[in-house]
């Protein structure tokens, strides 16, 4: 069995040059860094407050990445427009989110007819879509009926949940959304707050082909390098729950 691909979401590192209003750390020689160690490919969230630095990174990514390059953006008409000029492999639509906090999840059941629109302009221009949402049944079966082929669940309920209890009815749930995606046909990926403790239970769920990790990557990274930290994810993967 092969591995899930691995996508190194570069939020944190954009965060901390935005902070310190520096050309450091760069966010292009680490996904280069972080591709050579073995990461399939790098993803990039969109955020008013950064737009610029923005668009300049993910073009830049763009040229000089050899992975592919994921594009998480809100159903927004400034991000489609980022979207048409950086072409990204994948554009993960996503719901607004505020300054520096976690990717909200899309409102498919709400906000149905504006996705259908957005989805369709992503379309004429040639750029593939997926959409983040929450591992919920009625959001499920609403995307599946825009034909959309890739979903990204929100694991963020399941790295927040505290209790055992907690924790066992999260990765219930989510293991049936994982299952429903499945029998839609979907492509699924998992974002949100991961550590090698959701990565540990979401392992053996074989229909989850790729992992988009940030903050905890970065952060372990700071620690014991890039290369030590892909490999420790990686043998998240293999192993899976500890027993």
């Amino acid at each position: 069995m092969s591995l899930p691909r691995i996508f190194l979401q570069l939020d944190t590192i954009i965060a901390w040059q935005l902070a310190r209003k520096s050309p450091i750390p760069d966010p292009i020689e680490l996904a280069l860094l972080a591709e050579s160690a073995g990461a399939a490919g790098v993803a990039v969230s969109y955020r008013s407050e950064a737009k610029q630095l923005l668009k300049r990174e993910v073009s830049l990514l763009s040229q000089v990445a050899h992975g592919p390059l994921m594009l998480e953006l809100p159903a927004g008409q400034e991000a489609l427009r980022t979207a048409f000029e950086v072409k990204p492999q994948v554009a993960v639509i996503t719901g607004d989110s505020v300054g520096s906090s976690p990717l909200e999840s899309y409102n498919v059941l709400g906000l149905k007819e504006q996705l259908r629109s957005f989805l369709q302009n992503l379309k004429d221009a040639e750029v593939p879509a997926a959409v983040l949402i929450e591992p919920d049944l009625e959001q499920l079966k609403a995307l599946y009926r825009l034909a959309v082929p890739m979903v990204v669940l929100n694991t963020r309920r399941l790295a927040e949940a505290q209790s055992d209890e907690a924790l066992s009815e999260a990765l219930s749930s989510f293991a049936d959304a994982v299952k429903s995606a499945q029998r839609f046909g979907m492509e699924i990926a998992v974002s949100g707050s991961l550590s090698p403790r959701e990565i540990r239970l979401l392992a053996p769920m074989e229909e989850i082909k790729s992992f988009i990790i940030g903050h905890y990557f970065w952060s372990r990274s700071l620690a014991i390098g890039l290369k030590e930290t892909l490999a420790e994810i990686k043998t998240a993967l293999i192993e899976g729950p500890w027993r």
